[in-house]
């Protein structure tokens, strides 16, 4: 059994939560890296935070200036009534990326922050240096609405318990910490509130879609996916669901948080496939 490292106990660069005005929101943020090298945004997943990110932070940030935020509602970030709808959220984004002072960064998501970043892009509000989709919401013909009710229904240490049980699925790690801070964050009986007028709103209990959603032709920039094979939350999406020639990476006996599961090669496909980009080179070869 792998257990997730504390911050406090890592050998990793100590990392310090930042808090910046965005759009009104004051928001919460972990910065690493030198800001000279080319910019990637981590953005995490419906009732995350950007300490989901703890794994991947110091590793990423050796070759690149790393950003990871709490989307409002979330972890640091104060909530607003004008971001119940997704689409808000797409344009609160499209408005950080500016104040964070990232030029057309690489653009990592997991789940709802996943399909926020593609939104971002299908919009064509932003063509990213590329485009990586961990576990993307809304891509894919069924999901587990029951799982992310429960999920707004946390308040004792068991419930989390179990909830984090789930979003590993079969995964071979100790949740223990993870739980505890999912329990932190969503014992809180307003955020649970905010959480599930948010799931109402935007996640109807429909469990399954009968076409794609997304016109692929309108992302303009690299793309690559990563998905858990053994993920309860979100099913994997059948192969004519993703655009033809795009890189996609199954993991096996991991769940609905890979960037966590399986840290050490997720921080590989992201690098590799971040390096392997001719902006990414083209910087790299002015420094």
């Amino acid at each position: 059994m792998t257990a997730i490292p504390s911050p406090a106990r890592s050998s990793s660069p100590r990392i310090r939560p930042e808090i910046l005005p965005i759009g009104g929101i004051e928001t919460g943020l972990l910065r690493l890296g030198d800001p000279a090298r080319p910019p990637i945004l981590l953005v995490h997943g419906f009732c995350g935070d950007m300490l989901t990110w703890q794994l991947n932070l110091p590793i990423l940030a050796r070759d690149h200036h790393v950003v990871a935020i709490d989307l409002p509602g979330h972890g640091r970030s104060g909530s607003a009534a004008g971001c119940a709808d997704w689409r808000s959220l797409v344009e609160w984004l499209e408005a950080a990326i500016p104040v964070l002072g990232l030029d057309r960064p690489h653009l990592v998501g997991h789940s709802l922050g996943a399909r926020l970043l593609l939104g971002l892009v299908e919009s064509g509000r932003l063509t990213p240096r590329s485009l990586t989709l961990i576990a993307c919401a809304g891509i894919s013909p069924g999901y587990d609405h029951a799982f992310l009710e429960r999920m707004t229904e946390i308040e004792t240490k068991e419930d989390a318990e179990a909830c984090a049980r789930g979003l590993f699925g079969g995964a071979a790690i100790n949740t223990d910490i993870f739980a505890r801070g999912l329990h932190a964050r969503l014992s809180q009986p307003a955020l649970r509130i905010a959480m599930a007028q948010f799931l109402a709103r935007n996640v109807p209990d429909a469990r399954r879609l009968d076409a794609s959603p997304i016109d692929w032709s309108r992302i303009a920039c690299p793309l690559q996916f990563i998905w858990g094979r053994d993920d309860p939350v979100i099913e994997l999406p059948p192969a004519d669901w993703l655009p033809a020639g795009t890189q996609s990476h199954v993991l096996d006996a991991v769940g609905h948080m890979p960037h966590v599961a399986a840290a050490d090669k997720v921080n590989r496909l992201i690098a590799e496939f971040v390096a392997a980009q001719p902006q990414t080179r083209m910087v790299a070869a002015q420094e």
